[in-house]
């Protein structure tokens, strides 16, 4: 079962979007909304009852101590405000992917470890994944993957242009949601 854990300001963009692409994929999946770490079992167990292959959790951003001891294969990491650094470390010295917003000011000290993938989206000409173009209606996003990528099953995803639908308000969320879901194998 692939694991999805999302924290930060407006998760639930990324988890509509997650449940889009997961749905039009035909991929069983389990969307659970804002859980403490004490939340988290219980929604896992549910998942597992309902047969899920993925499993996206939205954490809450309340108690950062058990955010960074919980395990997902892929973390979503929207936070934006500034003790995100003992957390942010955390996850990264766990083997699992992280996605991060570059537009956000990031902790200069963190590093990844090991097994650790760090992925960032965002404006920033820096980051992995980001926009090329708004559309008119602002109702469709043009994303350029900057570098290739490797998805868990380690196929690699060349650098390319596609477009999603989304709302250019929460083009950061966007990105990180469809990030996820390239990493994860899905088509988008």
């Amino acid at each position: 079962m692939l694991t999805i854990g999302v924290v930060g300001d407006d998760k639930g963009v990324a988890l509509g979007v997650l449940a889009d692409i997961f749905m039009r994929n035909g991929i069983p999946f389990f969307a659970s909304a804002e859980k403490d770490g004490e939340g988290i079992a219980s929604a896992f167990a549910q998942a597992v009852k309902e047969k899920a292959k993925v499993v996206v959790m939205s954490i809450s951003g309340s108690d950062w101590e058990k955010i960074g001891t919980l395990r997902f294969d892929i973390f979503v990491f929207l936070v934006k405000k500034e003790h995100c650094e003992v957390v942010l470390s955390s996850l990264l010295k766990q083997k699992n992917i992280v996605i991060v917003n570059n537009d956000a000011p990031l902790p200069q000290k963190i590093a990844t470890y090991g097994e650790t993938t760090l992925i960032t989206c965002g404006f920033n000409h820096t980051s992995s994944v980001t926009v090329s173009s708004v559309g008119e209606f602002a109702d469709k996003i043009q994303c350029c993957l900057q570098r290739t990528l490797l998805t868990l099953k380690g196929e690699a995803i060349e650098p390319q242009e596609f477009s999603v639908c989304g709302n250019s308000n929460n083009i950061t969320e966007v990105l990180a949601a469809v990030t996820a879901a390239i990493i994860s194998g899905a088509e988008v």
